[in-house]
């Protein structure tokens, strides 16, 4: 039985178990939350959750300064080799989502990622087109990471969009090779450093010719996503990439 299945049977028996001993409540007002709502987050504090809906970089996707420079690179952009098309992140790094991706990441909350797919699906709606996508993909983890975790956050967000958007997931293909430091402290030139080389893929021809929507949680320098991007250009063949990530 594979590793990631047995993992989520086990989040899913105990997950149960425990709703049924301590009801579920809002992480942020802690108001009590009926069983069949699988978000850990009331209506009310979620409607306070805003999307990015102001001008937008084409390339990178972070806000620009000027309305009037709306849909063009922005200075980041303009002198940096980007192997990915477009980027685009769903909200602000910041408050609730800030909370919520910790909670999901490092306390194993993974009923945020119902809440997650659904900002995303929100997004994509407004400023994606489905039918150019092709292929879903997620940032992977080495395998030491996630053996310690248990999970991929990005991987189960990944996955469940596809399903929501009905779209082919790719998963497995695109790994981690390189154990990596935690890109956190890092500066951007060492980050840059860091992640060189760290990815490959283990059947190309799964994205020859494919438009591929990458999936990972958090945008900081864009330097993991934009190696991912190269592997997937450079040796998948992929026709475009673009990023997409809760927040940044």
């Amino acid at each position: 039985m594979r590793y990631d299945l047995v993992v989520k049977w086990i989040d899913k028996i105990s997950s149960c178990f425990f709703d049924l001993i301590y009801p579920p409540c809002c992480f942020v007002c802690q108001r009590r939350i009926p069983l069949a709502d699988k978000i850990p987050l009331c209506l009310e504090c979620r409607s306070t959750v805003e999307q990015y809906s102001t001008a937008l970089c084409l390339k990178c996707g972070s806000v620009l300064r000027q309305d009037g420079e709306k849909n063009k690179p922005c200075d980041f952009c303009r002198n940096r080799i980007l192997y990915f098309d477009q980027a685009f992140s769903v909200c602000e790094y910041s408050g609730i989502i800030k909370d919520a991706v910790h909670l999901f990441k490092y306390q194993r909350r993974l009923k945020f990622s119902k809440f997650f797919v659904e900002l995303m699906h929100q997004f994509i709606r407004v400023h994606l087109n489905k039918n150019e996508i092709e292929l879903v993909m997620a940032v992977p983890l080495h395998i030491t990471k996630l053996r310690q975790r248990g999970f991929n956050q990005s991987e189960i967000i990944a996955r469940i969009l596809s399903e929501q958007l009905n779209l082919k997931y790719s998963g497995h293909n695109l790994c981690r090779k390189k154990r990596t430091k935690s890109q956190v402290d890092l500066a951007r030139a060492e980050r840059l450093k860091n992640v060189s080389g760290a990815f490959t893929l283990r059947d190309p021809d799964q994205t020859r010719q494919k438009s591929v929507l990458l999936i990972d949680d958090i945008f900081t320098t864009g330097a993991t996503l934009n190696e991912c991007a190269y592997v997937l250009k450079r040796d998948g063949l992929a026709s475009k990439v673009t990023v997409l990530t809760i927040a940044r």
